[in-house]
């Protein structure tokens, strides 16, 4: 879980201007962030694949 915290941070908390920021559009950016993480982010875990070629893969071997 550490891991996923510290690219949180990495990749979308640090670098960026907060101060004009409204919630709405911070949910809206983040929700954005972590659909990518779950489905674009390619993973050594996976064997260097997206989440969704690695769930694709699993369903062509069954």
């Amino acid at each position: 879980m550490e891991g996923f915290f510290g690219l949180l941070k990495k990749e979308f908390w640090h670098g960026r201007d907060w101060s004009d920021w409204i919630p709405a559009r911070f949910i809206e950016e983040l929700g954005g962030w972590i659909g990518r993480y779950n489905t674009e982010r390619r993973s050594d875990a996976l064997g260097v694949r997206t989440p969704a070629e690695f769930r694709s893969a699993l369903g062509r071997a069954a």
